[in-house]
């Protein structure tokens, strides 16, 4: 009798522990649901966590390459550009730009051109960040062999000093400072950038996006581009892709950039873009980024104004530094009535630092997308001619003056501006 006790108290403390070890740790109702990728319908991304990773001494011809090619640019013009501008940018993204946004894992950095400095400056957060101009590339093979040669260092010096004179990139300006065949592409000056900013590089990568916004091999008839993987100084992996293309209504390719950018929420940088997107023939690329970005911060060369406060339900605006008219006078047909009327109804907090073409009165526009954010299956992006027809803004296209002539809005006086 008392064998078949003890028998039976075997078995229920089995199943009890059994029963235990079977128990969730929470109830199942009270765990976050699980992203299905495979149904874009199910729930918005989900930005996973970054896990740093440590930077180990290496001699590899990537760091190696991008050092020797750092030593050729000069250490103090550096340290006036990083003690005049760059060392307040951190203070001043800290206090007024980081603290609205909300877990971006991409920035979109259109005419940026090889800027990735200031891209990191403003979105230190960001995992991806997607760079486009209209430079050739270059190829790190070519670079590797031409390190000793005098006309690519000189070329390569003169066009990052432009640089740390100014803070941007002219296109034409590299065109002719980059023209030597053997130096031929901004992959020099983005290897120099990382170096500078303390990066360990580990693959440089030639690629090309398809329709779909996939990454592949460099194929015709695509997207090309170069991928660079480095670790940031405090150990955190980053992915820098360049992407050369025209940005005007007319490429082709236009749909591949938008399904690469569009796939996971980003935000948009804008500075120094010669008033591009006033054009309505970039009004494709305008239209993407007013409609999917989740935060943008530009300065007045970016999108046009008006279109902001023509829906003030859609963004909220913050305003910073001093805006009067574009300084340059090449630019002179672009001022905006509609931005310096805000600016004088509201205040701007200042910055302590030069950015974009006024070096005396630099400004800035952050617009953050008010709400929560777009589905994932609002981002399945429509083609660039389906997407414009449904634009609220779309018939203003036609009243736009052409490129040269001012671009303020059209609305009438005492109408408002709803378009």
């Amino acid at each position: 009798m008392i064998k078949l006790l003890y028998i039976l108290f075997f078995y229920i403390t089995s199943f009890s522990f059994c029963m235990e070890l079977e128990k969730p740790e929470k109830n199942i109702e009270e765990l976050p649901p699980v992203f299905n990728a495979g149904n874009p319908d199910h729930l918005p991304w989900i930005p996973m966590p970054i896990i740093p990773v440590q930077n180990t001494p290496s001699t590899n011809v990537y760091n190696s390459t991008a050092q020797q090619l750092t030593n050729l640019c000069s250490d103090n013009e550096w340290d006036v550009f990083y003690n005049e501008n760059l060392s307040k940018v951190d203070t001043f993204t800290a206090e007024n730009i980081t603290p609205h946004l909300r877990g971006e894992d991409t920035l979109f950095y259109p005419f940026g051109g090889p800027d990735i400095i200031y891209a990191f400056k403003f979105f230190p957060h960001v995992a991806n960040y997607v760079l486009v101009g209209l430079e050739p590339i270059g190829d790190f093979d070519v670079i590797t062999q031409n390190l000793s040669n005098n006309q690519v260092t000189a070329a390569l010096k003169t066009a990052f000093s432009f640089y740390l004179e100014r803070g941007y990139f002219i296109t034409s300006q590299m065109s002719r400072q980059l023209s030597n065949k053997s130096i031929r592409g901004v992959l020099y000056l983005i290897l120099v950038e990382l170096k500078k900013c303390e990066y360990f590089i580990k693959s440089v990568e030639n690629i090309s996006i398809n329709f779909n916004g996939e990454e592949t091999v460099r194929q015709k008839e695509m997207l090309d581009g170069v991928k660079i993987t480095a670790t940031s100084p405090q150990g955190v992996i980053k992915t820098i892709y360049f992407i050369r293309t025209d940005l005007g209504n007319a490429n082709r390719n236009l749909q591949n950039l938008f399904n690469f950018v569009g796939k996971r929420p980003f935000a948009t940088f804008i500075k120094s873009a010669s008033y591009a997107l006033h054009d309505k023939n970039l009004s494709y690329v305008r239209d993407f980024i007013i409609d999917r970005s989740n935060a943008i911060l530009q300065d007045d060369s970016g999108c046009p104004f008006f279109r902001f406060v023509a829906f003030p339900d859609k963004y909220k605006l913050y305003v910073f530094g001093e805006y009067t008219k574009p300084t340059l006078s090449v630019f002179a047909a672009y001022e905006q009535k509609t931005l310096s009327d805000y600016y004088l109804k509201h205040s701007a907090r200042p910055i302590p630092f030069k950015i974009g073409y006024d070096q005396r009165k630099a400004n800035l526009q952050l617009f953050i997308r008010r709400g929560i954010f777009p589905q994932f299956s609002e981002r399945t992006l429509l083609s660039p001619l389906q997407h414009a027809s449904r634009r609220s803004l779309t018939a203003l296209e036609q009243k736009l003056p052409p490129i040269g002539q001012s671009h303020e809005c059209p609305c009438k006086k005492g109408k408002g501006n709803s378009l």
